[in-house]
């Protein structure tokens, strides 16, 4: 809890009269405990040590191989993340695309626009790894088939 935190107006540290009083953090930052707090490098450990475990779990209890899955739709928390995911878990680019350059992290949404933004063809999703992590330092992942999924483009931005 300590690594994504608002620090102040929960039943653990209820708002008082310090709660909005500003403070420069180690990088001058001003801050106050009612800011949230994201300890970025652990949040990053958290993902790549969670994540690649939590896809081999599901694939196995499907009985469903990383060469037959159509696509792993991943939160796009941010692109590095993303890359260095693929790389751990050995999946090919083309089964999990990255689609958060030039949009940025939407948190829930990133799964449903990589599904409109990078999906051309919904018959050719027979076998999909849904996974989704972060708010909460919660994840988890779901199989599901799409190949009936009416894909809507967005508007161009």
């Amino acid at each position: 809890y300590k690594d994504l935190i608002i620090p102040d107006g929960g039943s653990r540290s209820p708002y008082n009269s310090q709660s909005n009083n500003l403070k420069s953090d180690e990088d001058g930052n001003a801050r106050s405990p009612m800011n949230l707090f994201m300890d970025g490098m652990a949040i990053f450990n958290f993902a790549i040590k969670r994540v690649p475990p939590l896809i081999d779990e599901i694939l196995a209890y499907t009985g469903w191989n990383k060469e037959n899955v159509d696509l792993f739709a991943l939160h796009q928390a941010n692109k590095f993340m993303i890359d260095y995911l693929r790389k751990k878990c050995k999946i090919s680019i083309d089964k999990l695309p990255v689609v958060v350059d030039g949009i940025g992290n939407t948190g829930p949404a990133t799964i449903p626009i990589l599904l409109t933004e990078s999906i051309l063809d919904a018959n050719k999703l027979n076998k999909v790894v849904l996974c989704g992590f972060g708010v909460g330092l919660s994840w988890g992942a779901v199989t599901c088939n799409l190949s009936n999924t009416k894909i809507i483009k967005t508007l161009e931005y």
